[in-house]
């Protein structure tokens, strides 16, 4: 874990893209590592876009956010905990909270939201 522990970590925590980074520290982009590192954007930048309001989507796109990473989850949970879900609580539709903000139908946090609707 050491890969993202430091220096790597600490890049894309600040923004930089998780592809670009993981390729100059030479991590492979399907190992445990770089999914490691796409957690660690989520905890930095990338996050606090999406609780800005931001789109998941776009932000994972600048982010080097793989939608098939568990990091594309917790972006879309930050999503809904906040700004998506304060939205649906105030009565607007799920599925155009879920549009404007990039949370995939497919994945639990268009659940979760349809749960702050009940």
């Amino acid at each position: 874990m050491l890969a993202v522990d430091g220096e790597s970590g600490s890049r894309v925590c600040a923004g930089e893209c998780c592809y670009v980074v993981a390729d100059i520290y030479g991590i492979e982009s399907d190992s445990f590592a770089f999914n490691e590192l796409q957690k660690r954007t989520v905890m930095g930048l990338a996050g606090e876009r999406v609780r800005n309001g931001e789109s998941c989507r776009l932000v994972a796109r600048e982010h080097g956010i793989s939608p098939l990473f568990m990091a594309m989850c917790a972006l879309e949970n930050i999503a809904v905990k906040t700004v998506a879900g304060a939205r649906v609580w105030q009565g607007e539709l799920c599925y155009v909270v879920a549009r404007d903000h990039g949370i995939s139908h497919c994945h639990d946090a268009m659940h979760d939201l349809e749960m702050v609707a009940v």
